[in-house]
């Protein structure tokens, strides 16, 4: 998404203005990050991410994200944010695809999970048990036709998830054509495998994953970039 669509109900909020204003200035970072990638309010396997990714990526520093605040939560190597828009985010890609007001159910149904969620920070996280409906090797053969090679363990995850819905050979001709569309664009504009796989967007509509990332300045690599002090 280009754009927030944030309620003034939650920046008047006892768990917004109950924070730092440094911490509301990283939430906001999060909020970003998330919207760009359509990431639905949860940033998967960052826990491991260094403090330059942090920074270049989201913004932030890796101590700002990992403070105890209640405008983000963490589960295992998943950072959740809190409030965040997830209802309009699934409007706009119903919007893409011609079904906004079945996205507007869906976005409501998160939304009221999510807040639950919110209201029950202590409750255990549950776990569902995996199951493998075909084989190792076609999941993962997948993963690597996938563009961007980024939180694998969650990736792999999310390919099995929607091979319940969608056949092997259909989900590994969308993902070959995505690659194709995205081929020499930023990075930084291609959304990380479990993201993409979570969200279906192998149903989206192919001229919008020609305009991923079209027309915009090209990020520095971050292999190419030396912070002071680094060396000597």
């Amino acid at each position: 998404m280009n754009w927030l669509n944030l309620s003034t109900k939650d920046l008047t909020s006892p768990a917004f203005l109950g924070c730092e204003p440094t911490d509301r200035a990283t939430w906001l970072c999060l909020m970003a990050y998330c919207a760009i990638q359509e990431t639905g309010g949860v940033i998967e396997g960052c826990g491991g991410w260094g403090d330059r990714m942090w920074q270049q990526v989201v913004g932030i520093t890796k101590a700002e994200a990992h403070r105890e605040v209640s405008l983000w939560s963490w589960e295992d190597d998943d950072l959740t944010v809190n409030l965040y828009p997830v209802g309009q985010e699934d409007v706009v890609k119903a919007k893409r695809q011609g079904g906004v007001t079945r996205a507007q159910q869906a976005g409501k149904e998160r939304e009221k999970k999510r807040k639950g969620k919110e209201r029950s920070p202590s409750r255990a996280p549950s776990r569902t048990p995996s199951r493998t409906p075909t084989s190792v090797a076609e999941i993962e053969s997948i993963y690597q036709l996938y563009p961007r090679k980024m939180a694998k363990k969650a990736a792999l995850k999310a390919i099995e998830s929607a091979l319940k819905t969608v056949s092997v050979e259909d989900l590994t001709e969308a993902v070959k054509s995505f690659a194709t569309c995205v081929e020499g664009r930023d990075s930084q504009f291609v959304p990380y495998p479990a993201s993409w796989f979570n969200a279906g967007r192998w149903t989206d509509d192919r001229e919008e994953w020609a305009r991923i990332g079209r027309d915009r300045p090209r990020q520095p690599n971050l292999d190419d970039i030396t912070l002071p002090g680094e060396y000597g």
